[in-house]
């Protein structure tokens, strides 16, 4: 007996809390075979969000009873077959009793006919390796292969269908096809991603660099903590979407999501973390890692401290972004006792004006607070036309922007040292004496490094306690200083983690944990200090440094073998140091035909 059925556009009256029904039981069989469709998983108010008021949704009625769906959204994607906006189909659905019956079929034929009229090029959709029901159904209907993603725990093909102009031939499409997939089983762990459902407590880890996010994430663990982590990626240049790709920290067995946001958009990050992160009866803790994270979440405490526990300044003449103005610090450890280079403030705006009196040759110049430029002009200048030359620079790709223009000195040894303040009370477990420092992008950031105990080393630490005391801030820290004639002298205050502050938590003081059990009122150790010393390795760094020809890869293996303490290395959470070694396979492989090639090239900021 055939069934009766119509097809019509999603009427007001389907509600959306009935669609994800629909598709939870249509999509029954699949869970049981093991073959797990992403849709089935969202909740009503995703899926509306999903379709937003770009997308076009169908459904199938019998007798009023909703037995069908069926729909596409716009997307952008950049594939081999095509560049562009793509009519993406999600939530095809059927319910078992009325299949066999031509409706799926016809949904389809519906969405391609609509999305013809409106003027799309392709359709296209990715469906489980093991759903060859479906990848049958789709073949027949005009659909190819034409790529393979590895989506944590499957794989995943990309069908694409031509709705205009000529296709590739069936051959093309199964060759890239195959090295689609090639590229994909590369890319996947050699173990299983596991996941940190079973620590109790949450975290939310932000930032740029994997390895200072890895660290926090397997602190925040050894203190029974699972943590989310956001990653913040540079704007597109050419305004196309960021293409998510999976980090080595995101396949640590103690983050239970990862999500990718656009450095320096608040709005985009404030979303993620009300939306994405929050969760009810419970406050995490966020734990930012870069400079733009810190100041935002402190900027935005007052929305945030509702649903999160965070690190804090005292006020907004206090605020995190205003002790990153770097003339406000040298006058606050003048203050306590500390030395300091002379410096001066300029503008960039007056490269081809008059210059204050105070300026002495050779000096080092960088950005008056590191949100406006970060590393991207410092240099260091040996005569008048070099300080205006570096000016204009900056100018030019900044507009008029605050530098601080200090006496340059000769640095003899660098430090730094990593902390913990709950406004009172000041923690400083010990020394990170710098071995080998970055240089181009990464100058600044230690290669290689050593830890040392505090002995020796208490008068510093107490003026540096009473520094940190005085800006009213709550929260991790770390301070950078170096040794220049016989004298220590202070650089630089961040009121958040450093990267090389994972060393102190391998050598058992968790300074994370501690701000975890302060933030939740338990308590904390505050005599904690390192009593050993050994050498560390920042992977990363030093792969950078390899790749970008300032060190060979002799140079970088023996840096490695020489440390004890390595930031990806961890027995109990193997796979983000294997997925870190793919990538250096891959990079090996790009650099090496980039040689053969003749275009090899290197990118460096601001030089003379």
């Amino acid at each position: 007996m055939e069934t009766a059925y119509t097809i019509v556009e999603k009427p007001a009256a389907i509600s959306w809390e009935a669609i994800r029904d629909l598709v939870w039981t249509a999509h029954s069989d699949n869970r049981n075979q093991g073959i797990l469709v992403r849709n089935t998983f969202l909740s009503a108010d995703e899926i509306r969000d999903k379709i937003g008021s770009q997308g076009k949704i169908w459904v199938a009625l019998s007798d009023d009873k909703l037995i069908g769906s069926y729909a596409w959204t716009p997307r952008y994607f950049d594939l081999w077959s095509g560049r562009g906006m793509y009519a993406y189909c999600c939530l095809g659905a059927v319910l078992p009793d009325y299949r066999e019956k031509g409706i799926f079929r016809e949904l389809c034929h519906i969405c391609e006919k609509e999305a013809r009229l409106q003027g799309y090029s392709w359709l296209m959709f990715d469906v489980h390796a093991l759903n060859r029901r479906m990848q049958e159904i789709s073949e027949q209907g005009g659909f190819r292969k034409v790529g393979c993603q590895y989506w944590g725990e499957h794989f995943s093909y990309l069908m694409v269908k031509w709705l205009e102009g000529n296709p590739p031939s069936r051959l093309r499409c199964n060759w890239r096809f195959f090295l689609s997939s090639l590229k994909a089983k590369l890319k996947k762990p050699f173990v299983p991603v596991q996941t940190a459902s079973c620590l109790p407590d949450r975290a939310v880890i932000i930032g740029q660099g994997f390895t200072g996010r890895l660290g926090l994430v397997r602190s925040l663990a050894a203190a029974g903590c699972s943590s989310r982590i956001i990653v913040l990626h540079p704007r597109s240049k050419d305004g196309r979407p960021y293409e998510a790709k999976n980090q080595p920290d995101a396949l640590s067995k103690y983050v239970t999501e990862c999500f990718y946001c656009e450095n320096y958009n608040e709005e985009m990050l404030l979303d993620y973390l009300l939306d994405k992160c929050a969760e009810s009866g419970k406050k995490p803790l966020i734990v930012p890692d870069n400079d733009f994270s810190a100041a935002f979440v402190d900027a935005h405490r007052e929305t945030l401290s509702d649903h999160f526990l965070l690190p804090h300044g005292k006020g907004d003449a206090d605020s995190v972004e205003a002790w990153m103005d770097k003339s406000r610090q040298k006058a606050l450890a003048r203050a306590v006792g500390l030395n300091v280079a002379e410096a001066s403030v300029v503008e960039s705006g007056d490269y081809g004006g008059r210059l204050p009196s105070a300026v002495h040759y050779p000096c080092f110049v960088k950005p008056l607070a590191s949100l406006a430029g970060g590393k991207m002009w410092l240099a260091r200048c040996n005569e008048e036309a070099e300080l205006r030359k570096c000016m204009k620079y900056a100018y030019d790709r900044r507009g008029n922007l605050r530098m601080l223009v200090e006496d340059f000195k000769e640095i003899e040894t660098e430090y730094a040292t990593v902390g913990f303040t709950d406004g009172e009370d000041v923690v400083i477990p010990g020394i990170l004496q710098i071995v080998q420092m970055g240089k181009g992008w990464h100058f600044g950031v230690a290669v290689q490094g050593k830890v040392l105990p505090p002995d020796g080393w208490d008068e510093i630490l107490d003026k540096f306690r009473e520094l940190v005391r005085r800006t009213g801030f709550k929260g991790l820290f770390d301070i950078d200083f170096y040794r220049s004639e016989g004298k220590i002298f202070f650089c630089e205050l961040n009121l958040r983690f450093g990267g090389s502050g994972y060393a102190f938590t391998r050598l058992g003081v968790n300074l994370p944990q501690m701000m975890l059990q302060s933030f939740s009122g338990k308590p904390w150790d505050r005599d904690a200090r390192i009593d050993s010393s050994a050498y560390y390795f920042n992977e990363r760094m030093g792969r950078d440094e390899w790749y970008f020809g300032r060190i060979s890869w002799k140079a970088y293996c023996q840096i490695r073998d020489a440390s004890q303490i390595r930031f990806l290395q961890d027995k109990n959470d193997p796979v983000p140091e294997r997925a870190y070694r793919r990538e250096t396979a891959m990079l090996c492989i790009k650099l090496f035909f980039k040689k053969l090639t003749g275009s090899l090239q290197y990118h460096t900021p601001y030089q003379q």
